[in-house]
Formats: C-alpha cells, sequence, structure tokens
C-alpha cells in the first residue's frame, strides 16, 4: 500500500509517486503565490489537468489529499470537482472523489454515490489555504481539513465499480475549480490520522545534516542504477532481456521471461552486497519496489552466492499485486553463526515462471534494525572519487594476499558486479609471483574461472607471460558468453585464479600486487573499488546536501562537508569549522516555522548565524546569552534577543523552533519550553537560504555541530513542537510516518 499519485504542482507537472501516468494539462497555469512554493491557478471554466494512469484503478480504498484556495465560494447549484479518481464526468463516475458544494458542504464520493451520506457543512472562507484530505478504508469514510478529522461515518456508496483510468485534478467535464491548488496526493490505502497530521503540516524543506538521509545507512552499493547488480537465473527456461528503465529519474531494472517454458528452481537476485556487513543475530530490514506483470508471491533471504549456506533466514512470502507499483518490506534476522565466505547475494524466490511475464525493481534498501525507512544511495555510490572521465569501475574488491594451497592461487575474488553475458571485461594483474614448495616453477600459467560452476573463461601461459614464476603484468580482454552464464548457473559473484601446474606434493604460494577487472574492451589505470576506498570524517568532495521532505530543493556546501558522530540524532551531525555554510536556494515563501538543532563550541554570548535568509528576514542568531529572532524584510524592524533561562543547555545540543503566529507576532522556543512570545513586523522574506553562516560573504559564522533543519509552510502548535522536540517522526516520499508522536 502506497503513494500511487503525488504531483507537488510546485511550477511543474510531474508525478514523484509509483504509478506510471500520462499527465495533460488543460488550461491550468502556474502561479507564484504557492503554499509550498509555485502552485498551478484553475480559472473556474474549463481549466483542469488530467492523470492517465498505466493501470486502471479497481478499489474504492484509499486516500485522497491536496492543498486548495479558492478564489471564491462555489455559486448557487455549483460545486467543484476538487478530486476524482474515475472517469469523465461527475461523482457518479467515480470512484473515490472530493467535491466542495454550494450552501457549505464538502462531499465525498464512493462507487458513484454517498454525496448526501457522506457530506459535511464547512466554514470554509476564500483566499485561504486548506489541507483537504478524506480516507476510505472500505467500512468507513472519513473527512480531514489541516489535519483535524471532522468527519467520520460508514461508508455510503452506489454500485458504480467501473476501473478508474483517470485521477482529475481541479475538474472533468464540468463543475471547475476557480483558485489554487499544491500537493496533490493519492494513496491506495487510507491513512491513519498521524500520518494525515504530518502531511498538513507543510513540511517543504527537510535537510538531516547527516551523511546517508534519513535512517539507516544502505548496506548496498549501486542500487537504482538500472540494471547493476541484478540477474534471473532458472534450472529450466530463459528470460528475453533485462533492461533499464526510468520512472521520475530512478533508473530500476525490468526483466522479462522468454518463449521457453521454465522449471526447477527460479531466483532473482541482487549481487553486490559489500564485504562484511552482517552481525551475527541482527536485525535487517530490506524495502524494494516492485511492479510485476502478475499477481504472485515472493520471498527473500540472503545467502552466500552459492545458494546454500544462509546468511539472513528466510522472510516469509508475500503476495504482490500485478501491474502496479508494491511498495515491500521484508524483515530479516542474521544467522548465530556467519558463513566465513564474503560472497553474499539477495535471493527473491517465488516468482511466477510462466513465460511473457516481466518484473521491475527499484529503490533496494537494507539496513541494519527493524524499521523501513526511505530509500538512499551507499556511501560509496555518493562519495566515490572522481578519477576522471572515461575510467570504469574496479569490480574486483579486497586487498591481494598471498595465498598457500596445492592448486589454487586466488579463490574467490569478490565481485561487485556480476558478469554478464554479450559484455566484454577486462582483468589487468600486477607483479605476479608464483612458487612451489617442492618444485622450480620455471614456465608456469594462470587459469581464470568464473564462479561455482567453474567455468573456464581464458588463461595466461608459458613464457609469454612468465619468467621464473614472474610476470611484471598480465592483461587480457574478453567478452563472457551466454553458455559462460548458463554454467556458472546461480549467483556465483566471485573468480578463482588457478595454478595450471602439473601436480606435485608441496605448496604452491602466489602474490599478486593489484589487481583491476572493468567493464570495457580497453585497459584503464588501476583504481580500487568503491568499497575499498576509506571514508573518513575529514571531508566528503561531493557537497550536496540533500533535501528530505520529497520537493527536492538540496542545498550545496560551499567547501569540503565534515561529519560528527556527535549528533542528536540520525547518528551523524554535520561539523561547522566557521569556514563552511550551507546554501539551500528554494525555501518557500509561505515558510511560518523553522527548526534546528545545534551545539556551538564557543559560549552562548559569542554573535553566531545558525541560519538566515539573505534578507535577514528569517533567521536565527545567537548572541548575548539570548536567542536573536528575526522575521522581517529589509524594511522591517530590528529582530528581539530572546534571554535564555534553564532550559538552554551549556555545551550539549539545543533545539530550537520559531513559529510566526500573525503578521506582527512569533514564537520562539527552546527544547520544547515556549519563551517569552516577541512582537516584530514580518515581511516576505527572500528565497536565498544559508545555515552556518548569515550569507556568501561569511558573515558571523557558527562554530560547532547542526542538525535536522526543517521548514514547514505552517505555524506548528506547542503541542506540534514538542512533539518534534520529543521525537523522531516525519514523513517520507512514500507517505509512510516514522519515529513516534506524542
Amino acid at each position: 500500500m502506497s503513494l500511487q499519485v503525488w504531483m507537488p504542482l510546485n511550477g511543474s507537472l510531474e508525478n514523484k509517486g509509483l504509478t506510471d501516468v500520462t499527465i495533460t494539462n488543460n488550461n491550468a497555469t502556474v502561479d507564484s503565490s504557492g503554499k509550498i512554493g509555485q502552485c498551478y491557478s484553475f480559472n473556474g471554466s474549463n481549466a483542469k489537468i488530467v492523470n492517465t494512469l498505466s493501470s486502471a484503478v479497481t478499489s474504492s480504498v484509499g486516500t485522497l489529499c491536496c492543498w486548495v484556495k479558492m478564489n471564491s465560494l462555489p455559486g448557487s447549484s455549483s460545486f467543484y470537482n476538487l478530486l476524482q479518481l474515475g472517469s469523465l464526468g461527475g461523482y457518479a463516475t467515480c470512484r473515490l472523489g472530493i467535491y466542495i458544494e454550494y450552501s457549505n458542504y464538502i462531499n465525498i464520493s464512493i462507487d458513484g454515490g454517498g454525496t448526501g451520506s457522506n457530506r459535511y457543512t464547512h466554514s470554509l472562507v476564500a483566499n485561504r489555504w486548506y489541507h483537504i484530505c478524506a480516507t476510505n478504508n472500505g467500512t468507513t469514510v472519513k473527512l480531514y481539513i489541516d489535519g483535524e478529522e471532522v468527519l467520520s461515518k460508514s461508508s455510503n456508496k452506489s454500485s458504480y465499480t467501473t476501473a478508474a483510468p483517470y485521477l482529475y485534478v481541479g475538474g472533468t467535464s464540468s463543475y471547475f475549480l476557480n483558485g489554487y491548488m499544491n500537493d496533490v496526493r493519492y494513496y491506495d490505502n487510507a491513512l491513519s490520522e498521524k500520518e494525515i497530521k504530518e502531511i498538513a503540516k507543510g513540511l517543504v524543506l527537510h535537510l538531516p545534516l547527516n551523511n546517508n538521509g534519513l535512517g539507516n545507512e544502505n548496506l548496498l552499493p549501486n542500487t537504482n542504477e538500472g540494471t547493476t547488480g541484478w540477474i534471473w537465473t532458472m534450472q529450466v527456461g530463459d528470460y528475453t532481456k533485462v533492461e533499464e528503465t526510468t520512472l521520475s529519474g530512478v533508473r530500476g531494472c525490468k526483466f522479462t521471461r522468454g518463449t521457453t517454458a521454465q522449471s526447477g528452481w527460479s531466483v532473482i537476485y541482487y549481487s553486490l552486497i559489500n564485504e562484511n556487513v552482517f552481525k551475527a543475530s541482527t536485525n535487517y530490514t530490506l524495502s524494494v519496489d516492485i511492479y510485476p506483470s502478475v499477481n504472485t508471491y515472493l520471498n527473500v533471504s540472503i545467502r552466500e552466492a552459492n545458494g546454500t549456506n544462509v546468511i539472513c533466514d528466510n522472510a516469509g512470502s508475500q503476495a504482490i499485486s500485478a501491474n502496479k507499483w508494491n511498495h515491500m518490506i521484508f524483515y530479516l534476522t542474521s544467522v548465530a553463526t556467519l558463513p566465513s565466505s564474503t560472497n553474499e547475494t539477495i535471493y527473491f524466490t517465488g516468482i511466477s515462471p510462466a513465460v511473457g511475464n516481466s518484473y521491475i525493481f527499484r529503490n533496494l534498501k537494507l539496513e541494519e534494525g527493524s524499521i523501513a525507512t526511505p530509500w538512499s544511495p551507499n556511501l560509496t555510490d555518493e562519495n566515490y572519487p572522481d578519477y576522471g572521465p572515461g575510467i570504469p569501475q574496479n569490480l574486483l574488491s579486497g586487498t591481494p594476499k598471498t595465498t598457500a594451497s596445492t592448486a589454487y592461487l586466488f579463490t574467490a575474488l569478490n565481485l561487485l558486479e556480476n558478469l554478464q553475458a554479450g559484455k566484454t571485461y577486462t582483468l589487468q594483474l600486477w607483479n605476479v609471483n608464483v612458487s612451489h614448495s617442492a618444485k622450480t616453477v620455471g614456465q608456469t600459467g594462470i587459469s581464470v574461472y568464473w564462479g561455482g560452476g567453474n567455468i573456464v573463461l581464458f588463461g595466461w601461459y608459458g613464457s609469454t607471460y612468465f619468467t621464473n614464476g614472474h610476470a611484471d603484468y598480465l592483461s587480457k580482454t574478453f567478452t563472457v558468453t551466454e553458455s559462460h552464464a548458463r554454467g556458472n548457473g546461480s549467483a556465483n559473484k566471485w573468480l578463482n585464479l588457478y595454478n595450471s601446474v602439473p601436480s606435485a606434493s608441496g605448496t604452491l604460494s602466489a602474490s599478486v600486487e593489484k589487481w583491476k577487472l572493468e567493464e570495457s574492451s580497453t585497459a584503464s589505470d588501476y583504481t580500487p573499488a568503491r568499497t575499498d576506498v576509506s571514508y573518513k570524517e575529514e571531508g566528503y568532495n561531493n557537497r550536496t546536501i540533500f533535501d528530505q521532505s520529497g520537493y527536492c530543493h538540496n542545498g550545496a556546501s560551499n567547501n569540503k562537508i565534515i561529519y560528527s558522530s556527535d549528533s542528536p540524532k540520525y547518528n551523524v551531525s554535520m561539523f561547522f569549522n566557521g569556514t563552511n555554510r550551507i546554501f539551500a536556494s528554494a525555501l518557500p515563501t509561505e515558510t511560518k516555522t523553522i527548526s534546528i538543532w545545534a551545539k556551538t563550541t564557543k559560549n552562548k554570548n559569542t554573535a553566531q548565524c545558525i541560519c538566515g535568509d539573505s534578507a535577514s528576514a528569517l533567521c536565527l542568531f545567537i548572541y548575548g546569552g539570548g536567542l536573536v529572532t528575526y522575521f522581517r524584510g529589509s524594511t522591517g524592524g530590528e529582530g528581539s534577543r530572546v534571554t535564555f533561562g534553564n532550559e538552554y543547555k551549556e555545551n550539549d545540543w539545543n533545539h530550537f523552533v520559531v513559529v510566526k503566529t500573525g503578521d506582527t507576532t512569533r514564537d520562539v522556543y527552546c527544547n520544547g519550553v515556549l519563551l517569552t512570545p516577541a512582537a516584530n513586523n514580518y515581511y516576505t522574506h527572500a528565497t536565498g537560504f544559508w545555515i552556518g553562516q548569515r550569507n556568501a560573504t561569511g558573515a558571523l559564522p557558527f562554530y560547532g555541530y547542526l542538525s535536522d533543519f526543517r521548514a514547514y509552510a505552517t505555524a506548528l502548535s506547542e503541542k506540534d513542537v514538542k512533539s518534534l522536540y520529543n521525537n523522531n517522526a516525519y514523513i517520507d516520499s512514500d507517505g509512510k510516518i516514522y519515529g513516534k508522536i506524542r
């Protein structure tokens, strides 16, 4: 159950939900006076936005919500068709819809009926933004205004059960909205009261200021990179193709079954897991979005690449629905004694084997713990060193170590990405030495095997390559064939280097200084594998600061990002040394609440800017033993200082919140405690916003640690602020609530 359609309507027409849609705009125009930034204006006569769904909706269970501001209320015997999931026409052809009617009614239609029974008498006024939300769980219909429940009734409905191919916004064939809309959402389940409350707060900018987004680190590298790491294999049968598919900028992997009937086992697996990430007897959570062409069930387990030794137990079978996106969450526990091998693979079993079926995977995340958090990239994806254009990554991880055996030079070299049929690779070895305790290895050789099937790819043999058991440099370009791939069988993602010298008693020893395997027809300079690069707190070169609100208002650091384990939440915070700052250019002008955690290494009398906009209209300063707050424009009055009391913690983390409660008033909070309210003029602030310094020239730099900056389009209540201080709750881009709300 997931967010299927999400249109922020923030200046562009895009769907950030899971369902593929075709968007048609009929006369709706962009306006700058939105609730979350920009919005779309509807003229009341013929303007509407039509979302054609890739697969029609067959159930009236769900949630519809949006922000709306009316220029005027509907006239006599008229109404505004706000949101309608159905066919062209009025509520009679609707599976789920919201309508604002004359005589101050808001109606909810379910399966073509119920408008008279699912009716609420409102007191809405023109020229004011409201968050309106309707839910239907199959038995009860509820209406929420600005996050508060105002109606709860049995789901009165009619007999209209035609599958809904469209989501209409602002009107259908008539009854068009005269006003503005933002943030349209359709969920295929009924959200809870707490989830709706969080959405209605209007979180429009969220910078956790940590190193891996919200929640735990994604333990899987290279996810959302198309076909990288994905393979479908079966005992008997074939698949037609593996291809990359992109939706809303996310690169997924699509598998399509071939024409040969399948029998025996069938496994889709993801083979890229960093070495030694698992701990014994530990809980893990795996989440993934899947779009299948057929109803089926899915099991997940994590095993060694040979498919036998279990690392995490089977998570149990879960149903997935055809022709729609399914957000799946699997809970796993690692075994008490982990296998010695580091070749770890995620197995998806239970896949329907019928000819022609297809499956799309994206947003794969494995994290420690028992809570699924929003997808985020692995640290190595975001901060992999830039070795220059055109240099492919090294697919062999691990440091070469001397091996002693009777036959193998090196065994189970870990592949970050398994080899794929039809692709060309180049393997390079530097400074190779081979010796034998019982005989002189004069003219030796190396055979390169792939995986558990011991498939010989090629070899280096004889005096052409070796002199007295030594080779300065070896290189070979090869193409993986279909027979190679089928012979390897399951998820065996390793290479073996095998001695070709005839058997002899004694021990064979070998060493290699370094190696590189790359997907390329030519050899490039040596670079380490992503998983072998060490990342330190001293600084990351990637300077993007990711917005987790879903609106993609990403910021940027002017310098290397410095992270610290000293943090009030998320395990990591950002350290500011007086020279670094963050610029977030898209702070919406409707912002009414800002919130941030801060821990300064200076005393509270040192003038420092925690954050502020370019006009100093919306700012937080520590100065003179208190907190200076500005809610003003360049022509407005000065800000007021609120002196700290016992609520402020010296040499510790403090949570600051400023809320615009009126045109000339604001509330200031420290650690959940309301300080003396301060009156001041409030003017529209500039959109340029800095964290850690006052402006681009570096004025009033902050020294210390900052975490969890948030901007809301609504004025949070005292209860909301206390909840924000005591808990870690937020709504992610899938519309799910995380953390607890008291």
